[in-house]
């Protein structure tokens, strides 16, 4: 997904620059030619030539609109080595090409009224890095478009998710704004999700991150109703009504978040979690504090173990390559306490772990045990 929407950014940049050749026909005089009919449908062909790829096929319809500062278009067809998955209708793009002089690319819109995607695209060519310039006074910039980007607003009043992507197909109106100018001011991200198809699903997300001073704020609200899509992929008892909400704010060296999530009465996590840079730059503890309660996933004679609340409290380093070492860790239960210690490899799958689990009350563990006593075990 990382991939798709960094090579989709990155199409997108192709795109503009391809309207910046348009602005110089206009500068040179070729303004009046962009206008006629010959001459959108010549910038048809020329756009969807220019941006295409072995991965790509784009097929542009009923190009139209004061160009290049104000482009409409009737239809917008993506295809690739599969054939299409994405179809678009009436789509605005609205810019300020001098902006470009500043130099910055400024789109004022960029909307439309009924967008279908029948799957995620396939693609064999590398995503793009994300780099800054040190030489750029804190220019943000993707490799290949040293420009910084404003986005003031986007809308599509009706998307068509495939069953494909989601399991089944679903209705969404989607409205965002973001802004990513230069290090100074850092990046705002601001998106709006809702369902249209009489399910009432939503997700609001705020997103603010500022890499001079490391800064990052986050807030993001989700909800479905029973019987929605996270709980069908997770095949939940009852498949029960869900929310969300993860908000936060800190620096690169310390940041703090609280944690809620409910998916009906008996299916739940609350708490805080704290992620803080160590003294090896590339490593980070991560703290959790959470209560929650999932003894709806067990089976019935196991539930008493669990009781209604389970305790989580815990310190882990974690690094980049995916070594952890847990420094702390305490599960506490109705029927016992468990505290673990040592170290993890994900990626050679290899572990060391030390744990002991004290008995906090035998009564949950009578019918199970069948008369056997114990206090405790390492």
């Amino acid at each position: 997904m990382k991939k798709f929407l960094i090579n989709s950014f990155q199409f997108l940049i192709k795109a503009f620059a391809v309207v910046s050749f348009c602005l110089i026909l206009t500068i040179g005089g070729g303004f009046y030619a962009l206008q006629t009919n010959s001459g959108k449908r010549f910038l048809e062909e020329f756009i969807s030539k220019t941006v295409a790829s072995p991965d790509l096929k784009l097929k542009l319809e009923s190009l139209d609109g004061l160009l290049p500062f104000r482009i409409e278009l009737g239809t917008v067809q993506v295809s690739d080595k599969k054939g299409q998955w994405f179809e678009g209708k009436d789509i605005l793009l609205e810019w300020e090409p001098l902006a470009l002089l500043n130099p910055e690319l400024n789109i004022v819109e960029i909307s439309g009224k009924n967008i279908r995607v029948k799957r995620a695209p396939e693609s064999s060519e590398p995503a793009v890095e994300i780099k800054t310039d040190p030489e750029s006074s804190g220019k943000a910039f993707i490799k290949g478009v040293p420009i910084p980007v404003v986005l003031q607003k986007l809308k599509f009043e009706k998307i068509s998710l495939g069953k494909e992507l989601l399991g089944e197909q679903v209705l969404l109106k989607v409205e965002s704004d973001g802004e990513y100018r230069d290090l100074k001011k850092g990046i705002q991200f601001n998106a709006s999700v809702n369902r249209l198809d009489g399910v009432p699903a939503f997700l609001k997300a705020n997103l603010g991150f500022n890499p001079i001073d490391g800064k990052i704020k986050l807030n993001v609200i989700a909800g479905e109703p029973k019987g929605g899509i996270l709980v069908k992929k997770l095949s939940l008892p009852g498949l029960p009504e869900t929310e969300f909400r993860i908000q936060g704010e800190g620096t690169l060296n310390y940041w703090k978040g609280t944690l809620n999530v409910k998916a009906g009465p008996e299916l739940w996590a609350k708490g805080s979690t704290s992620i803080i840079a160590v003294k090896d730059p590339t490593k980070y503890d991560v703290e959790l504090d959470l209560q929650s309660g999932f003894s709806i996933l067990l089976e019935p004679k196991l539930r008493p173990l669990v009781g209604q609340t389970l305790n989580v409290k815990t310190t882990a380093s974690i690094d980049p390559l995916g070594a952890v070492e847990l420094k702390e860790l305490n599960i506490s239960g109705e029927g016992a306490m468990v505290s673990a210690t040592g170290n993890f490899d994900s990626s050679q799958n290899i572990g060391n772990l030390k744990f002991n689990v004290q008995n906090n009350d035998s009564k949950p563990f009578d019918q199970l045990a069948q008369g056997a006593k114990w206090e405790s075990f390492s």
